[in-house]
């Protein structure tokens, strides 16, 4: 709770100690990295764009976002590769939730990649640079 309102709080590994605050209704969710591979291309109706975007809201609202716990990273594809936030990008939570909300789920080009979501998630997303820690799931 010090985390979301005031941006301090827990910053150790949480494997490390225990967490007397954690009500159970997640499992431990211990340093890892989460990328979101979202297709937007023509064949996804609107409305389910539109799911897909309250669902990653929802995960974000979650999960503890920073980086002792959890960091995520977004893709859109479609014919191409959109890069929405890298695993580095976003050290709290209420920025990478308005990333999500103002993403342009309308791509310029019809067509669906999932190879190349996939290619660019591998070798670019999960790249050391870009926030991939070593070791971590």
């Amino acid at each position: 709770m010090k985390w979301n309102d005031y941006g301090w709080g827990q910053t150790y590994d949480p494997c490390t100690k225990r967490n007397p605050g954690c009500d159970g209704t997640l499992p431990a969710i211990c340093s890892i990295d989460i990328v979101f591979a979202v297709d937007i291309s023509c064949s996804i109706h609107p409305d389910d764009k539109e799911r897909v975007r309250r669902f990653l809201e929802s995960v974000v609202r979650r999960i503890p976002v920073r980086p002792p716990f959890v960091q995520v990273g977004i893709i859109l594809f479609s014919k191409t590769v959109y890069d929405i936030a890298q695993l580095n990008s976003f050290i709290r939570r209420g920025q990478l939730l308005k990333v999500i909300k103002e993403m342009e789920m309308k791509p310029k080009e019809c067509a669906t990649a999932t190879y190349l979501a996939l290619e660019y998630a591998r070798e670019v997303t999960f790249n050391k640079q870009n926030g991939a820690r070593e070791g971590k799931k």
